[in-house]
């Protein structure tokens, strides 16, 4: 998978760079976000492991 990503990277054009400012508050909130632990639903899970199952 890595092969195919480093080449999927390299056919395209690097993208411009975007800065971004950010309160205190606001990155403060943005940390909080990221280190909160999201867990798919049971249905979600079931559907994707039926697609698996089915090839997809």
């Amino acid at each position: 998978m890595m092969k195919t990503l480093q080449e999927l990277l390299a056919s395209r054009p690097p993208k411009p760079q975007v800065r971004i400012q950010l309160s205190n508050a606001e990155y403060d909130q943005f940390i909080r976000t990221c280190n909160v632990q999201h867990i798919p639903p049971t249905r979600l899970k079931q559907a994707t492991q039926l697609l698996d199952k089915e090839g997809f």
